[in-house]
């Protein structure tokens, strides 16, 4: 898993006159109500800390909705973090952890953030180390069910990674560029290219305008390409965009952290 330079804003106040969370968003398919996971790590954690007062949560969404980009998990660790400072909590790394992997297995990530092998449903981290990577998205903005896909996910004879690839990213050896590229592997592209041929051909055009390599982001659409230099990533992006106008396109770079406090 690998934390990049493209963020949601959010901004938390306490709500003194209501007991309960309001949000608002500047992405209009955004769920606003109960259905929202930070809606669901509120009502969680007022009943049972037993918060008084009310939270209002403004949302600029930068990132995709279903997009395959853990949005919605680095609203969720965002919200978690913001209401131990703002209720006082002074919630442990365990408390963290508990609640993160309660609501979803990569919200613990989304939280720590930078570069890691994560195991287990995705709980478990490891530091890697890799060099600085610069990255085109790019969405073809239509959502996909992360649920969905996992259900439809068939776990026999499914291609395996590379053993001596993994086993350096284990004991965290430096991995190079071209190790990371040539070792690139999204299991779960089995099910979503079926859903939406799309994705083959959007890694295909990435290709084309210079990525090294090219691979759907989680259980998709977001596609990505690594490209050796930011300014080959840009020009690639300004091109795919000029012919793809109907498609969300977006440079990025990796980045050591995760939440980010203002």
């Amino acid at each position: 898993m690998q934390s990049v330079s493209i963020s949601d804003q959010l901004k938390f106040t306490l709500n003194q006159s209501s007991p309960n969370i309001s949000i608002t968003s500047s992405n209009s398919e955004l769920p606003l109500n109960e259905d929202n996971i930070i809606a669901k790590i509120f009502n969680f954690l007022q009943k049972k800390l037993e918060l008084k007062t009310g939270l209002n949560v403004e949302i600029t969404k930068n990132i995709p909705i279903a997009a395959g980009l853990a949005g919605g998990s680095s609203n969720a660790a965002a919200t978690i973090l913001a209401i131990n400072k703002l209720y006082n909590l002074n919630l442990t790394e365990k408390d963290f952890f508990d609640i993160c992997t309660k609501f979803g297995s990569d919200i613990y990530f989304s939280f720590i953030g930078g570069s890691k092998l994560a195991t287990g449903r995705g709980e478990i981290l490891k530091n890697i180390n890799i060099p600085k990577l610069h990255f085109v998205l790019i969405n073809p903005n239509f959502p996909v069910s992360t649920a969905d896909v996992f259900r439809n996910l068939k776990i026999q004879n499914l291609p395996k990674i590379n053993q001596a690839f993994l086993q350096k990213l284990e004991v965290n050896q430096p991995i190079s560029y071209q190790e990371i590229c040539q070792n690139m592997l999204n299991n779960l592209e089995t099910v979503t290219t079926k859903m939406h041929s799309e994705i083959n051909e959007i890694k295909e055009l990435l290709l084309d305008n210079g990525a090294s390599a090219s691979m759907m982001s989680g259980s998709g659409p977001t596609c990505f390409g690594i490209f050796e230099s930011p300014y080959a990533a840009q020009k690639a992006a300004e091109n795919i965009q000029s012919n793809k106008k109907n498609y969300w396109v977006h440079t990025a770079h990796s980045v050591p952290q995760g939440i980010e406090i203002n």
